[in-house]
């Protein structure tokens, strides 16, 4: 009897087993089917981000090759017929059925709705057939991808670049002068502060026949304004000078002649307090200091090449009534010490005619973070590039001047003050460039 009682029990027991199988099969083939499914929904999920990339980039294309006339704006529908196409070239027609491709010139959503200077929008919504996961219902899956791509001409060289992407007020104007681009050079400012990248707070303006502004705002407490065309929103433009290579040291120049009031050794550099004129030679100096009312002459190299004077820990000081003149000459700061211009006298400076630096009138090193500080009095003279892309550049105009200082300037923040006006004389090509991105 109870061996009998035992294998009753066995056989109910193997019963149980088989009955929770069967119940359980159905929910684990339905996981199963939504993982299968789940696999093929993010493969079509990517394919149709690439599509709208694709797509948002091509109404880019179009919008670039028309600019010139249409600014931007698809007025003839060239842009949207672009995306349309291509986004059916890659997997996704506009045929509201399996896929359905929307334009929007300016977009409709995200940082840059309703901006009509070059930017698409496209967005791609897919259904998604059922396969193994029918089980749980018959009705396809929506899949939709988004991007927005930016085409325009943008100049080349600006001829005032700001750098610093994040810092409030890195162009900051609390001089009652104005600071002013000619040439068709354009200002651009990159900082995406949400405060606002550029400040005025005196009666000084910002001048130029482009102004671009990568935040949506700018500060302005007092008259001062912006005039010119403002461009908001802009992405942030790229150092057009980060693949120049930094000099390597050189080895020390010629020492110069014995003149009253030289102070020379290759441990401390030039000091010259006097007032005659002294010239130098193409090579390293710890520093160059002028402190006399005499005339320091910066010489090309013997063979009529681009003269580098390479500056170490002491850096660049012009005080007093005492100035610089130099030709096919390029100064570079390894970034020891500042570099200052605050003198009264005469600074005539011109760049390199050829060679690596052509068009390089200052080049600081782009790891330092030493303050570059010129005072615009007496006769400046300057022309060609001035970059310091790691450093805050502070500009002080003196009275009524208004004399052209540079031909462009790179810097990492910069600061205008005093009474007089700040004004660069942009001489490159000023021809647009290029630009065709995604932003979203």
């Amino acid at each position: 009897m109870a061996c009998t009682r035992n294998c009753d029990r066995i056989a109910r027991r193997r019963g149980n087993v088989a009955c929770l199988l069967a119940v359980s099969i159905v929910p684990l083939l339905g996981i199963a089917a939504i993982a299968l499914d789940g696999g093929l929904l993010l493969s079509d999920r990517r394919g149709a981000q690439r599509a709208a990339d694709a797509a948002a980039l091509a109404a880019a294309v179009d919008l670039f090759n028309n600019y010139t006339t249409n600014k931007g704006v698809d007025v003839n529908g060239t842009a949207a017929k672009s995306a349309i196409t291509t986004a059916a070239a890659n997997g996704f027609p506009n045929n509201g059925t399996t896929s359905t491709v929307t334009v929007h010139i300016p977009p409709k959503s995200g940082g840059f709705a309703s901006d009509p200077g070059g930017y698409a929008e496209v967005v791609i919504s897919y259904n998604e057939s059922r396969y193994f996961s029918r089980i749980w219902g018959s009705s396809n899956i929506p899949v939709t991808a988004r991007a927005v791509a930016h085409g325009e001409f943008t100049p080349a060289n600006p001829g005032v670049l700001v750098l610093d992407p994040t810092d409030n007020n890195t162009l900051d104007v609390t001089a009652s002068g104005n600071v002013t681009v000619t040439g068709h050079g354009s200002i651009n400012v990159n900082s995406k502060s949400a405060n606002g990248g550029a400040t005025m707070t005196n009666t000084g303006n910002i001048v130029a026949d482009n102004i671009n502004l990568s935040d949506g705002v700018y500060n302005h407490s007092n008259s001062g304004n912006m005039i010119g065309s403002v461009h908001y929103n802009v992405p942030p433009t790229p150092d057009p000078l980060a693949g120049l290579p930094q000099p390597t040291q050189p080895a020390y120049p010629q020492a110069p002649a014995p003149t009253t009031g030289l102070n020379y050794s290759t441990s401390q550099g030039v000091n010259y307090s006097g007032t005659d004129q002294l010239a130098l030679y193409p090579g390293y100096y710890e520093g160059i200091s002028v402190t006399g009312s005499g005339s320091v002459t910066l010489l090309p190299n013997s063979d009529g090449t681009p003269g580098i004077y390479y500056l170490g820990s002491h850096g660049l000081s012009i005080t007093n009534a005492g100035g610089v003149l130099g030709s096919n000459v390029m100064l570079y700061s390894d970034g020891g010490a500042n570099t200052s211009i605050t003198g009264s006298g005469s600074v005539i400076l011109s760049p390199p005619t050829s060679g690596t630096y052509q068009g390089i009138t200052y080049f600081q090193a782009r790891s330092s973070n030493k303050d570059v500080n010129i005072t615009a009095q007496g006769n400046l003279n300057m022309s060609g590039t001035f970059y310091a892309a790691g450093a805050k550049v502070s500009i002080t105009g003196q009275g009524d001047y208004s004399n052209s200082i540079g031909s462009q300037w790179i810097a990492w923040q910069m600061a205008v003050t005093g009474s007089g006006s700040f004004t660069v004389n942009y001489k490159g090509e000023a021809s647009p460039v290029r630009t065709i991105q995604l932003i979203e």
